[in-house]
C-alpha cells in the first residue's frame, strides 16, 4: 500500500537525517568510474522538498533501501538547490514542483543550465498531464504523484534513472571520442587529398564516398552514386583485371590490396591512382565489408614514365658511345700500327744510312704511334669507367694489396707496404684493384728518386672506408691539386713521362659512380710526398647496390683526410 505523506506516524529529528557532512563530500572534479547502482554502492540524492514532512518520508525511504547505499541532502528552495547542485557531487535529484519562489519547471530549466546531464524526478502533490508534458520536454527524467508513490517504486525508479544517466554519460563520452576520431580522420584525409570509399557489404552493389574522392574525379558530392556498377565504369577496362584479382586475392587469401590502376575523370580522361584497402570478415572466415582509399599520383606516374623513356635512351646512348668507342679506336689503331711498321721497316732498310738524326726521328714516330694507341685504349677506358665493374664480394684487403704489387712491377728499389693492417670488406674488386694500380703505378712513375717506399693505409669510419694512398715522391704543388683529376692533364712533358693524362680522371669517375670521394694532400710533413685519399661506401652484404650507380639514401660523409 502507497505510504501516505500526510499519516506518517514518526517524524525524524532534523539532525538525524542522512545528510552530506563536508568531510564526505567527494571531490567535485574526481572522474567517477562507476556509477550503476549495483549492490554495495553508494548513491547521491538531493531532495528538494519546502515540506519537512515529505523531506522526511523520502529520507526514510532512501535510508530502508536493501541493496544500495542512499547519501541524502536536502534543499527547501531554488536558492539551495542551486547551491547543492554547484557544490556536490549528485547522482539523482527529487524536485518537489511547488518550491517558494518559483515553480518546478523554471527550477527545472535553472538545473539544466548549471548541470545539464544531472537526472531529475519531477513530483508534485497533484497529477497535471500539461505540466508532466513540459517537465519531461525540459528535461525531467520522469513525473511521479506523492500519492501514486511507493518505497518499492521509488527506489526502483531512482536506480533505473540513475543506470540510464550512467549510461547516457558513457554513450555520449563514446560519441564524443568517435565524433572526434571521426574528424580528426577527416581532417587527414582531407589534408593528404585521399579520397575514401566504403563497400559496406560486399554482397551488394552499394558503396559509399567521401566529397575528396568525388572531387579527386570531377564530381560535385553524391553527383552520381555512389555504387559497385559506377566505380567499373569509372575504371579503365585494361585495369579491370588486375584491379578485381587483386580484390578476389585480398578476400580469399587476405593479400594486402595496394595498387595502382586508372580511373576516368569527368572532364579530364582517365588519371593514375594510387588505390588501398583493407576487408573486414566474419566469424566464419568470410568478407563482409570493406574499405579503402584513392590518392591520385598522375603527375608521379607521368614522371615515372618520363624517366624511365630517359633511362631508356641514355641506355641506348651509352651502347651507341661504346659502340663508337671500340669502333673509333679499332678504326683508328689499325692506321697507327701501320706507321709504327713502316717506321720500323724504314728504320731496318737505312740502318746502314742512318745518321743521328735520322734515326732519332723514327724512333720519335714509333713513339707518338704507341702513346696514340695508348691514349685510345685509356679513352674507352674512360668511358666504360663506372659503368663496367665487377659485382660487390667479400674482399681481404692485404690479398689485394699483394696482387696490385704484382701488376705494378716496380723497382726493388723501391717498397710498397701496408702502413697498418688492413680490412676485409665488401666492395666491387675490379673498382679497388683498378684505382689502386694507377694511384701506386704514378707514386712510382713520377718519382724524383732511385728509391722510395708507397705506403697503403684504410680508416673505417661509420658509413664509409677511406683509403690513403701515401708516397715519399717529391709532391704536388697545390696549384695543381684539381688539375690531375681533369682529362689530358700531365705535370711533367709527355716526353718526359709517359702517359696519356687520363689515369687519375678514370680513377675519379670510377670513384664517384659509386658515392665515393677522391682528393690529395701535398706536400706532406717532410715537405715532400703525397698522399691520396678515396673513400667507398660500406656495403650491406643484404642489400648491395648495383655498381656504378651512387647511394642516394646514403649518410652525409665525414670530411676525408686528404
Amino acid at each position: 500500500m502507497p505510504y501516505s505523506f500526510l499519516a506518517l506516524g514518526h517524524r525524524l529529528n532534523f539532525n538525524e537525517r542522512l545528510m552530506l557532512s563536508s568531510s564526505e563530500q567527494p571531490d567535485k572534479d574526481k572522474a567517477q568510474t562507476d556509477r550503476y547502482p549495483d549492490s554495495g554502492c553508494t548513491e547521491n540524492v538531493l531532495i528538494a522538498d519546502d515540506n519537512p514532512d515529505d523531506r522526511d518520508v523520502f529520507l526514510k525511504i532512501f535510508k530502508q533501501a536493501p541493496d544500495v547505499t542512499y547519501r541524502c541532502c536536502e534543499a527547501t528552495d531554488i536558492a539551495s538547490v542551486l547551491e547543492v547542485v554547484k557544490t556536490r557531487q549528485l547522482h539523482c535529484v527529487l524536485l518537489d514542483y511547488s518550491l517558494p519562489g518559483a515553480n518546478g519547471l523554471e527550477v527545472l530549466e535553472k538545473l539544466r543550465a548549471v548541470a545539464p546531464t544531472l537526472p531529475v524526478i519531477m513530483i508534485t502533490v497533484q497529477g497535471n498531464a500539461k505540466v508532466a508534458a513540459k517537465a519531461i520536454k525540459y528535461g525531467a527524467k520522469d513525473y511521479l504523484i506523492k500519492s501514486d508513490i511507493s518505497p518499492n517504486s521509488l527506489l526502483k525508479l531512482v536506480r533505473v534513472t540513475i543506470s540510464q544517466a550512467a549510461l547516457e554519460e558513457k554513450l555520449n563520452a563514446k560519441e564524443a571520442a568517435l565524433k572526434e576520431s571521426e574528424q580528426r580522420f577527416s581532417l587527414a584525409a582531407s589534408g593528404a587529398s585521399v579520397g575514401i570509399w566504403d563497400w559496406i557489404n560486399v554482397n551488394a552493389d552499394e558503396e559509399w564516398w567521401s566529397p575528396t574522392f568525388y572531387e579527386l574525379l570531377g564530381y560535385q558530392h553524391n553527383e552520381i552514386p555512389a555504387t559497385l556498377s559506377n566505380f567499373k565504369t569509372l575504371l579503365h577496362p585494361d585495369d579491370w583485371e588486375k584491379t578485381f584479382n587483386a580484390v578476389t586475392a585480398h578476400f580469399d587469401e587476405k593479400k594486402k590490396f595496394r595498387l595502382e590502376y586508372r580511373l576516368r575523370h569527368k572532364n579530364d580522361g582517365y588519371r593514375w591512382f594510387l588505390g588501398s584497402g583493407q576487408a573486414v570478415w566474419d566469424d566464419h572466415g568470410a568478407p563482409r565489408r570493406m574499405i579503402g582509399s584513392i590518392m591520385e599520383i598522375d603527375d608521379l606516374k607521368s614522371a615515372q614514365v618520363t624517366l624511365e623513356q630517359r633511362a631508356a635512351r641514355l641506355e641506348l646512348l651509352n651502347h651507341e658511345l661504346d659502340r663508337f668507342a671500340y669502333i673509333a679506336s679499332h678504326d683508328l689503331r689499325a692506321p697507327l700500327q701501320g706507321i709504327a711498321n713502316i717506321a720500323q721497316w724504314l728504320e731496318e732498310d737505312l740502318e746502314d744510312h742512318q745518321n743521328g738524326d735520322v734515326r732519332l726521328n723514327l724512333q720519335r714516330l714509333r713513339n707518338r704511334a704507341a702513346r696514340m694507341d695508348r691514349l685510345l685504349s685509356d679513352v674507352l677506358a674512360y668511358l666504360r669507367a663506372g659503368r663496367r665493374m665487377s659485382e660487390p664480394e667479400l674482399l681481404d684487403c692485404n690479398e689485394l694489396l699483394s696482387k696490385v704489387v704484382h701488376w705494378v712491377d716496380a723497382p726493388n728499389e723501391f717498397k710498397i707496404m701496408a702502413k697498418t693492417s688492413l680490412p676485409t670488406l665488401t666492395a666491387s674488386e675490379y673498382l679497388l684493384e683498378q684505382t689502386l694500380i694507377n694511384l701506386i703505378s704514378n707514386a712510382v712513375k713520377h718519382h724524383d728518386q732511385q728509391q722510395g717506399w708507397i705506403s697503403l693505409q684504410c680508416i673505417e669510419r661509420e658509413n664509409e672506408y677511406e683509403f690513403i694512398v701515401e708516397d715519399d715522391g717529391p709532391g704536388i704543388e697545390g696549384k695543381f691539386h684539381d688539375r690531375v683529376f681533369e682529362m689530358f692533364q700531365t705535370l711533367k712533358p709527355r716526353d718526359d713521362v709517359e702517359g696519356s693524362g687520363l689515369g687519375l680522371a678514370i680513377v675519379k669517375k670510377m670513384i664517384e659512380s659509386v658515392g665515393g670521394r677522391i682528393g690529395l694532400r701535398s706536400p706532406l710533413n717532410s715537405g715532400r710526398g703525397t698522399a691520396f685519399c678515396f673513400t667507398i661506401l660500406k656495403i650491406d652484404s643484404n642489400n648491395m647496390p648495383r655498381m656504378g650507380v651512387q647511394n642516394e639514401t646514403a649518410k652525409p660523409a665525414n670530411a676525408i683526410s686528404c
